[in-house]
């Protein structure tokens, strides 16, 4: 079981489900589903390896602000957690090869991206908040690279993820100062200050639900969108609302996940 947690099976399966959205998205879910299913194998399998790798290198920080994690709690050794990283990230490729050029692209980009957060994110200040929330968008843009196609919904959904995971991450590193400022990290939020770092979370994620909105008013989707991208709007705004006692980024991972699918249901 301590290998299946440094996976992080829920992330795993909200980034391939993004992928699979994002074939249907494109069409590529009604024409061909093994290009459907194949992308969002390859991001799942990508993000597991993501996940083992980050564990590794945030083993130290993490015995101090995550000691029930599988590494620090002993679950599961360091080289266990390498191994692992290196056999999801082999698969994930190998998925992505198997359909096209570009998704193998996508792919390797993903991969190359995961592992410079992994070896820098706590080094890299703001840029590693630009770099997870690139991988996010990245994993709308495998199911439009395997099937050679591009739309307005796949772009309103990767500028949507890229503002959401940012502010995502953003509020987490105000949640780690801490444990991050006691390992010596050097993340924006202790540069900044938690109260900078928190408002600048809010804006983003303001304008990532701001993306939804316009995407539905000018016709990008359907009228199916409009609930979906209202409820998007309440769960965003509320998740920075302290009197809510919500968490932030758990608030807008569930708004981003509400404003995908109604940009992907509107288009049915």
């Amino acid at each position: 079981m301590g290998y299946l947690a440094l996976m992080r099976p829920l992330v795993c399966l909200a980034a391939g489900a993004a992928a699979f959205a994002g074939s249907v998205a494109v069409k590529a879910s009604f024409e061909r589903p093994l290009l459907a299913l194949l992308p969002a194998l390859s991001v799942f399998l990508l993000m597991g390896a993501a996940d083992a790798f980050n564990d590794y290198f945030d083993r130290d920080i993490d015995r101090r602000n995550a000691p029930h994690r599988p590494i620090p709690s002993g679950r599961v050794s360091p080289a266990g957690a390498l191994v692992l990283a290196a056999v999801l990230a082999a698969a994930g490729n190998a998925a992505a090869l198997a359909v096209n050029a570009g998704a193998a692209a996508v792919a390797a980009l993903l991969t190359v991206l995961y592992a410079a957060y992994g070896v820098w994110s706590k080094k890299l200040g703001f840029v590693k908040n630009l770099i997870i929330a690139t991988t996010g968008a990245l994993s709308y843009a495998a199911p439009a690279a395997a099937a050679s196609r591009v739309n307005g919904v796949i772009a309103a959904a990767m500028a949507h993820c890229f503002l959401m995971m940012l502010s995502v991450e953003v509020a987490k590193d105000v949640e780690d100062m801490a444990g991050d400022s006691a390992e010596g990290a050097k993340t924006w939020a202790l540069a900044v200050g938690a109260k900078t770092a928190g408002r600048a979370a809010a804006g983003f994620a303001a304008a990532g639900v701001g993306v939804l909105v316009l995407a539905a008013a000018v016709g990008v989707t359907g009228r199916a969108a409009w609930p979906f991208v209202v409820a998007a709007v309440a769960l965003a705004a509320a998740g920075h609302v302290p009197a809510l006692k919500l968490r932030a980024p758990t608030a807008v991972l569930c708004a981003s996940a509400l404003g995908v699918a109604g940009l992907v249901l509107g288009t049915l």
